[in-house]
């Protein structure tokens, strides 16, 4: 009997082993929101029931994926981000930059569990305790302790959006050794002597509510209907009811709600930033620190939540991440009429635009976790940062976006 009951605690074990990891690549294949227990049990090899005798529901599935899988990844990136900001020299980068080049699928797994944990308050209550040990500021009154943690906190952001970018839209990418560079020289200067800007302008205008035209009501519904419970969970019918337009109405204007939530996250670009010229000012002083700012202030939740939302369904869904790629192909549009910038410039430029904003979605994100970051000032890591970059690009930086007034000759 008790060889009988040993098999089968081997086989349980088993089979609790093949569930998580079971788990772990649905989360990858098809995101937090989609996770079903029949499709875990049959990825797993296992029966229809094994995953329900083990589970009570999905989200405990998800609770169990943190605690067994993922907190300690979390805990790991933060730790070495903190130790890159509090004692910066090759070793503390390069070791960072070594665990985010080769993140593991549950690295990545982590990453999204704790973004989504605030719609799923089972797996919250796992999920604060990485939060409030580690992304809670913990010393208000020491200015070296709070440099240190807003580097730390802004290096994670960047860390985080770096590890979801390279495994789900760009394979190994081949600029980290540049953006190691970079960080080295950001963390190294002394914060002491970065003064935070008494006029950071933290309130970033969103759409207006009140409005005549039926899209712009639209598009405001569906910014807060997304923000509140993630693209999966946004209907239709629940946009509808936000914006009192009825279906009918909104399919008379949008074949789908993919069409309707991708346009209004164009009308958003539109209404934020005018494209080209929101990416010539990025590296003038100061303006990384402000844009770090609003996207991190309370007073823009509704839009900081809509972008993280949105963010995480582009990596399932092609029709929302054209959107986002089409501000990033305007200015690959301009550069092949740049003869006089050599190609190594031109994909050094490439690399500064697409890091430059993966720190600002990072930081945006990591901001919907904890309202630490409200407080953080930005300048001692954004200023350092930003000239490291200019210090790289500057010179095919300032040609590329002298080039935007004039008109270009379309290619032939």
């Amino acid at each position: 009997m008790a060889k009988l009951s040993r098999k089968r605690s081997a086989r349980a074990i088993a089979n609790d082993a093949a569930i998580r990891e079971a788990g772990i690549d649905e989360i990858l294949r098809v995101g937090v929101d989609h996770v079903s227990l029949r499709n875990v049990g049959a990825r797993a090899g296992l029966t229809h029931g094994a995953a329900y005798a083990r589970y009570e529901d999905v989200n405990e599935l998800l609770v169990d994926l943190w605690a067994s899988k993922c907190s300690e990844r979390a805990v790991q990136l933060f730790t070495l981000c903190r130790r890159a900001a509090e004692d910066p020299n090759t070793t503390t980068v390069h070791e960072l930059i070594e665990v985010v080049h080769h993140a593991s699928k549950y690295d990545v797994a982590s990453i999204q569990l704790l973004l989504t944990a605030r719609r799923i308050p089972v797996l919250l209550e796992e999920v604060e305790r990485f939060i409030n040990e580690y992304l809670t500021r913990d010393n208000f009154n020491s200015p070296v302790a709070s440099s240190a943690f807003t580097r730390a906190v802004c290096v994670y952001g960047l860390m985080t959006a770096q590890i979801i970018h390279e495994y789900h839209i760009q394979k190994k990418s081949q600029y980290l050794d540049v953006l190691e560079a970079w960080l080295l020289k950001s963390l190294t200067s002394n914060a002491a002597d970065i003064v935070r800007a008494s006029n950071a302008n933290t309130v970033d205008p969103f759409l207006a509510e009140s409005s005549d035209d039926q899209r712009t009501v639209l598009a405001y519904a569906t910014y807060v209907v997304v923000a509140r419970s993630g693209y999966s969970n946004a209907t239709i019918s629940r946009i509808a009811r936000r914006s009192s337009i009825s279906p009918g109405a909104i399919y008379n204007l949008y074949d789908s709600k993919e069409e309707l939530v991708a346009d209004s996250f164009r009308l958003a670009l539109r209404q934020r930033w005018s494209k080209l010229a929101y990416f010539r000012h990025m590296l003038e002083e100061g303006y990384l620190a402000q844009l770090l700012y609003r996207s991190s202030h309370s007073a823009n939740n509704l839009w900081r939540f809509y972008f993280m939302e949105y963010t995480l369904a582009t990596i399932y869904n092609e029709g929302l991440l054209t959107a986002v790629q089409e501000l990033r192909e305007e200015v690959h549009a301009v550069m092949p009429h740049q003869s006089d910038v050599s190609d190594e410039e031109k994909a050094l430029l490439v690399q500064a635009l697409l890091i430059v904003n993966l720190l600002i979605t990072g930081v945006s994100a990591t901001s919907t976790i904890t309202g630490a970051m409200e407080l953080s000032n930005y300048e001692q890591f954004a200023e350092p940062f930003r000239q490291a970059v200019l210090e790289s690009v500057g010179s095919t930086w300032s040609h590329l976006f002298d080039m935007i007034d004039q008109p270009v000759e379309p290619a032939t």
